[in-house]
C-alpha cells in the first residue's frame, strides 16, 4: 500500500471522511446532551 501513492491518498481521504462523519463536534455535543438528559430524568 505504501508503494502506491494513489491508494495511500485514497485511504487518507476515506479515513478523514470517516472521522468527520462519526466524530463531528455536532454529533459529539448531541450525544453528550443525551447523556445529561438521561441523568437528569433518572433523578
Amino acid at each position: 500500500m505504501l508503494e502506491n501513492r494513489n491508494t495511500l491518498a485514497e485511504a487518507g481521504i476515506a479515513a478523514r471522511q470517516h472521522v468527520e462523519r462519526h466524530f463531528a463536534i455536532e454529533n459529539e455535543a448531541r450525544a453528550l446532551v443525551e447523556v445529561y438528559r438521561g441523568v437528569l430524568e433518572a433523578e
